[in-house]
């Protein structure tokens, strides 16, 4: 087994439990979990605030399952977004579940309210809004426990580790963070010899056109707003994402 990069920040390495941890800044997620991902590790990366823990299952570089306790993450709730379930229905198998102790999907499924598929396509899309939200966090603690994953669950995402990360930092509404992780506007950025290697997705023109406009010499964040047209808020936060996966490099 393969031992992730170590992240950024200080963090507590655990050898003799393969296990490290350490805690969350404004950019801890992203590399932190494009580290485990690319290094194909199996273990669970969980992240703590207060009374929050939100925990995804990796399987060889695979995200294959996500647990979480915070209520908008629950299966009710995303299966309510979806409209693929209605409120009495949602609110009488809630009752039942207290009740029973019984697991909401199959009760679902039981009583006629969702089909055995739209309980599959559920539990994906609770499995990818917890991998996203993780993206948000800005502190907290996180620990990562390598070994084999403590549940036989499995919804693998069958997505690329970069789509993973492109779409994770999409989700960030904030230009601080992204300022931070991108640097100001002199930062200078140059595509790396392999980044064709780094890119395991479907890339975008804006993408292609970013990697291309930045092939050497460098260029800096003012330039490449300057030349390429489009959104600068989502440009600066592709600059970040093929940095986090080292298809750009930050030249000092």
């Amino acid at each position: 087994m393969t031992t992730a990069a170590n992240p950024p920040g200080s963090a507590e390495i655990k050898e003799e439990s393969l296990a490290f941890s350490g805690p969350i800044s404004s950019e801890t997620i992203p590399a932190l979990l494009h580290s485990i991902l690319a290094t194909r590790d199996t273990g669970v990366l969980t992240l703590r605030l207060g009374g929050t823990e939100k925990s995804a299952y990796i399987r060889a570089g695979q995200l294959v399952f996500a647990r979480s306790n915070d209520p908008e993450n629950r299966l009710g709730e995303v299966l309510l977004r979806r409209g693929v379930l209605s409120v009495p229905g949602f609110e009488s198998c809630t009752d039942e579940v207290a009740r029973t102790k019984r697991r909401l999907g199959g009760l679902l499924v039981e009583n006629g309210l969702i089909t055995p598929q739209e309980l599959i396509e559920g539990v994906r899309e609770q499995v990818r809004e917890i991998i996203h939200s993780m993206f948000q966090w800005t502190q907290g603690e996180y620990s990562f426990d390598m070994g084999p994953l403590p549940t036989t669950e499995a919804i693998t995402l069958k997505v690329s580790t970069y789509e993973t990360i492109r779409t994770g930092i999409q989700g960030v509404r904030t230009w601080y963070r992204i300022r931070e992780a991108v640097g100001g506007l002199d930062t200078r950025y140059e595509t790396a010899p392999d980044y064709d290697e780094k890119l395991d997705a479907f890339l975008t023109d804006e993408e292609e056109n970013l990697l291309e406009f930045c092939s050497p010499p460098a260029a800096s964040v003012r330039e490449i707003c300057e030349a390429l047209s489009g959104n600068h808020f989502h440009l600066c936060r592709l600059i970040w994402a093929l940095t986090v996966v080292d298809a750009l490099t930050r030249v000092r």
